[in-house]
């Protein structure tokens, strides 16, 4: 079987199907580990997700606890606090230490992810690096406008395959329209949160430096005399 794979294919043979059933099978072999759902990895990665901080794992609690008495829709049940300080732990490790991704899981995730949205920080921030930049140029129109829209939304949903198509192969050629939408959607989101977040790296170090000179020189409203602690904590 494995000579006839590289043969001029023969689309009458009653085993054509057969064999590049097999050739294909052999191509996705790589990824199928990737989607067991013991893998390691996206054990590991879905453990990370779950992971809160302690202002969200407080919220969380009380959110179970309000649709346990019926005040709300009822909630999934959050992680224990012995789980939730082990996954504190796991995340700062993760964090110094972030673990290198397979490549068949890298794949798959493109394949299989929807366009992220921004999050309300990524908004906050976005409209602020629009109001700001207007105001540097003068254009207090800009700035008011920028402070009303909110970052481009060109949302595009992945193409998931189908279960009965999952089940013989991980992946779905899509459309070249649909592949070039999503690439083109999570582009400008993660474009816009770069320059977004260049913009407040710049700014928040402008404003270290003016808050350092200010507290030197005891700029109103620090103290003539002993540390000016209004301006060390700006």
């Amino acid at each position: 079987m494995q000579e006839n794979q590289f043969q001029p294919p023969d689309y009458s043979a009653p085993d054509s199907s057969r064999y590049s059933l097999f050739w294909l099978a052999g191509i996705l072999l790589p990824f199928l580990p990737a989607l067991a759902p013991d893998n390691a990895e996206r054990a590991l990665l879905a453990r990370i997700e779950r992971q809160r901080s302690v202002s969200a794992y407080v919220g969380q609690w009380l959110d179970w606890l309000l649709g346990l008495i019926g005040l709300i829709a009822p909630r999934a049940r959050p992680l224990g606090f012995v789980d939730w300080l082990k996954g504190s732990w796991l995340w700062l490790q993760v964090m110094f230490n972030p673990p290198q991704r397979c490549q068949p899981l890298r794949v798959l995730d493109v394949l299989d992810t929807n366009v992220r949205d921004y999050s309300w920080q990524e908004t906050l921030v976005n409209r602020l690096h629009g109001f700001f930049s207007a105001v540097a140029r003068l254009e207090p129109a800009a700035a008011l406008r920028a402070l009303r829209k909110p970052p481009c939304r060109n949302r595009y949903d992945a193409v998931r395959p189908s279960s009965a198509q999952q089940k013989q192969h991980p992946i779905v050629e899509p459309d070249i329209e649909q592949t070039f939408n999503w690439a083109d959607a999570q582009v400008t989101v993660y474009g816009t949160r770069y320059r977004d977040d260049t913009w407040m790296i710049y700014y928040a170090a402008a404003f270290a430096v003016f808050c350092a000179v200010a507290g030197a020189i005891h700029l109103w409203p620090a103290p003539k005399e002993g540390i000016p602690f209004f301006w060390v904590a700006l």
